[in-house]
């Protein structure tokens, strides 16, 4: 993962502990830690803000528009109450990178901040039909990824599948472009699962994005 400089915005309390402490063991750079009331300062658009929001209340969605008001252009990744990613996605789709329910293991948080850092926006809700994973704009054919030789184990028909996956694409529209049935796909992601060692699209979407070459970051649309 990449030294990166993460601002932490969190109740003072065990979680934040765990935030911190996940963030040194990745060999990145704690900046600042504050709660959702103090301001954040020093910060740079190439830092990551780590934002913990236990409810979705109008005062707390207050605050998150106003930390966006004053640092637009640097990636947030939003940690919240499972149950609480379709309201949030719905409310902070133009600016938030990614939303993640809080009780998904620190390391796959700490591997999101890695995509994040990178220009991918990263949509993991329990509610919705499908993670969206969206790469930059001008990337937005499966192809154009390269992958390197670490995936041997994987059939050439699932790494196409993969490729589909870190574009955002649905089962439904991967089944559509690759002229296959919609259980073939589900076959096809199941054994995916199992040979990189993932439980879900998000896992894999960031575990074949962080394998992936030449695709340099892009600016997101917030």
């Amino acid at each position: 993962m990449n030294d990166l400089s993460i601002h932490i915005v969190c109740s003072p309390g065990m979680f934040r502990d765990l935030l911190s402490s996940a963030v040194s063991r990745v060999g990145s750079t704690l900046k600042s830690q504050v709660s959702m009331d103090e301001p954040l300062e020093d910060v740079a658009d190439s830092d990551c803000i780590i934002i913990h929001i236990p409810n979705s209340d109008e005062h707390s969605l207050a605050q998150l528009r106003t930390f966006r008001e004053a640092h637009p252009n640097t990636p947030v990744t939003l940690l919240c109450s499972p149950g609480m990613e379709p309201l949030l996605h719905a409310q902070t789709e133009f600016w938030a990178n990614a939303v993640i329910p809080d009780n998904k293991p620190l390391d796959l948080v700490m591997e999101t901040l890695s995509v994040v850092s990178r220009g991918y926006s990263v949509m993991d809700t329990n509610m919705m039909k499908s993670v969206q994973v969206s790469g930059p704009s001008v990337d937005t054919d499966a192809s154009n990824c390269s992958i390197g030789d670490d995936m041997t184990d994987l059939s050439k028909r699932e790494v196409t599948v993969l490729k589909e996956i870190r574009v955002g694409r649905s089962n439904k529209e991967i089944a559509r472009v690759l002229e296959i049935s919609d259980s073939t796909v589900k076959v096809h992601m199941r054994s995916i699962f199992r040979k990189i060692g993932v439980r879900n699209r998000t896992e894999a979407a960031i575990w074949i994005t962080s394998r992936c070459t030449g695709m340099g970051p892009t600016p997101l649309p917030y």
